[in-house]
């Protein structure tokens, strides 16, 4: 079977992980360029460079529409600065549809102008594939819901960390070890992959907190119900912990909602890149225990670090990277002083094997508290 050829425009650092498992894994798409304004990335310069994360073997072009002539479908994802070119894509995307080209468009859209590309598309026998459609039809009666299945949560402790690519890695590498991994992201990027999204009601303002966990739990049992997985992947939103008073990080307060209406069996939390010293981690898991009741099976070392000046001037966290081959150094360091597991955020097969084993040892244990018949 051919494999759909597709353009990304405009690629961001938010997308890196999903083009990544494009490269790798995707049997339905071959990533034939990605295009960024000349002010992000130079010409010809890995995709890799944008956050430093080392070369994923696609190169930068700035030239959309010379790249518009060789693809079937262009991809649209979504970014903290996609606003900023809001006009830009507009025009973009009409002029993809009048090259008669596919778009998947991952940014929010006035539902007119959502209705107007589709209609557009169905007329030209191409499609329009909109990726951020709402989520509707949920129970909020007062009853949580216990998953039957092995239920593994990764999260970041400040916003803008690697979460989201360990959740990919790891929907991956399930799959290649003969799995159906059934992930929730909060990255709507990764529709692409087959992945779903956090409910869009998480973020409803006129809906109670309660009414959102019990919302919440109904969401899990309706997936798993239709899709009947193996295991299930969730990405907890934001930053799980206050940064300080200045900078909040949300407070964690997304993070503590998602811990009532759902309890993992594994949980990994992904850390800024830091200098930190000795068994750092085991204090940190008894932290996580009293706040969200549950501990930290392993630490991902991202390869993000907070830039304190910005930060403190913004009011928010801001980071700067570093080369990834320092994070694998570092977390190497680590990994002789911890209790806890430690890994460079993308070692995903040292950290699929671990997820692995440890789920395999729960197993172990059920079997053993069976009673006998």
């Amino acid at each position: 079977m051919e494999k759909e050829k597709i353009i990304v425009y405009p690629c961001s650092r938010e997308f890196l992980p999903v083009l990544s498992a494009i490269i790798e894994y995707s049997d339905t798409y071959e990533v034939i360029s990605v295009v960024t304004p000349k002010a992000w990335l130079e010409e010809g310069a890995d995709a890799g460079t944008l956050d430093r994360r080392g070369p994923i073997g696609i190169s930068v072009t700035n030239d959309f529409y010379a790249k518009l002539q060789e693809c079937d479908t262009v991809v649209i994802p979504d970014s903290e600065n996609a606003g900023l070119l809001a006009d830009d894509i507009a025009q973009k995307m009409n002029d993809t549809l009048d090259h008669q080209k596919n778009i998947i468009c991952c940014i929010p859209l006035d539902p007119a102008m959502a209705e107007r590309l589709q209609k557009r598309a169905d007329k030209q026998n191409t499609y329009f594939l909109y990726c951020r459609s709402e989520t509707t039809g949920f129970s909020f009666s007062n009853r949580l819901y216990k998953p039957y299945t092995p239920v593994v949560c990764v999260g970041d402790m400040l916003t803008g960390l690697n979460a989201f690519d360990i959740l990919v890695n790891l929907h991956e590498q399930m799959k290649q070890n003969g799995f159906r991994p059934l992930s929730i992201s909060a990255n709507v990027n990764s529709g692409i992959l087959g992945h779903h999204f956090l409910p869009d009601f998480l973020q409803k303002p006129g809906l109670s907190e309660e009414r959102k966990i019990f919302g919440f739990s109904h969401y899990i049992e309706r997936l798993e119900e239709e899709y009947r997985p193996d295991i299930l992947l969730v990405q907890i939103p934001q930053g799980m912990l206050k940064y300080s008073n200045r900078i909040p990080n949300g407070f964690g307060i997304r993070a503590f909602l998602m811990a009532q209406a759902l309890f993992p069996d594994y949980f990994i939390l992904c850390i800024p890149f830091e200098d930190y010293k000795g068994d750092c981690f085991g204090p940190l898991s008894d932290n996580f225990k009293h706040r969200f009741g549950y501990t930290i099976d392993a630490v991902a070392l991202s390869n993000a670090r907070i830039n304190y000046s910005a930060s403190n001037l913004q009011r928010r966290i801001e980071l700067n990277y570093v080369n990834q081959e320092e994070v694998k150094k570092k977390a190497e360091e680590l990994k002789r002083d911890s209790e806890v597991p430690v890994f460079c955020f993308s070692e995903k097969e040292a950290m699929a094997e671990a997820l692995l084993r440890t789920l395999e040892s729960y197993s172990e244990i059920a079997a053993l508290n069976e009673p006998d018949e």
